[in-house]
């Protein structure tokens, strides 16, 4: 008899331990400090006395804030096309962008070509931002080479669209 009451008072000892036994919760968030945002696809549209668009792809960190992206930092290549009636004229860009709540800015390096002729230009941009998503800036084009597109001129106004899933109006 006594010992099956000490297997027994083992046996429920053994199940209030278990029972009491804290377990992890992990219903809380994991904090991180930037997130990958991964591939941003990007659109864009340049005035600089003719019209330019532009084809990019890039790739992006998002700092989060609580419900938008406190900033975007995406290195990127694009491909521009400048209509032309003989022949048009061809970019190709690589820069990073720096996206934060309504400010945007952008450092790129450009090489145009049309025919044998080619132009490589170094272009800072500035300007306004929507949460990462809509930019519109102003660059001035510096150009590094001898040749000059005339169509390409030293100001230009451009409007950007980043297309990716991890950037949203919440953030994420």
């Amino acid at each position: 008899m006594k010992l099956y009451l000490s297997i027994i008072f083992i046996i429920i000892n053994i199940n209030i331990i278990n029972a009491q036994k804290i377990q992890r919760v992990d219903s809380l968030p994991e904090f991180t400090f930037w997130d990958d945002c991964g591939s941003i696809y990007k659109l864009g549209y340049t005035y600089q006395q003719v019209h330019n668009f532009e084809l990019g792809y890039g790739y992006g960190m998002v700092l989060n804030g609580d419900l938008v992206p406190k900033l975007l930092v995406s290195p990127y290549l694009a491909i521009n096309y400048i209509p032309q009636t003989n022949a048009a004229i061809l970019g190709q860009k690589m820069g990073i962008e720096f996206d934060a709540y309504f400010i945007s800015s952008k450092v790129s390096v450009s090489r145009y070509s049309q025919h044998s002729n080619t132009q490589f230009i170094f272009t800072p941009e500035i300007g306004l931002s929507l949460f990462t998503m809509l930019n519109v800036t102003y660059g001035y084009n510096f150009s590094l080479s001898n040749y000059y597109f005339n169509q390409i001129s030293p100001n230009q106004i451009s409007i950007g669209i980043n297309l990716s899933k991890r950037i949203s109006f919440y953030g994420r």
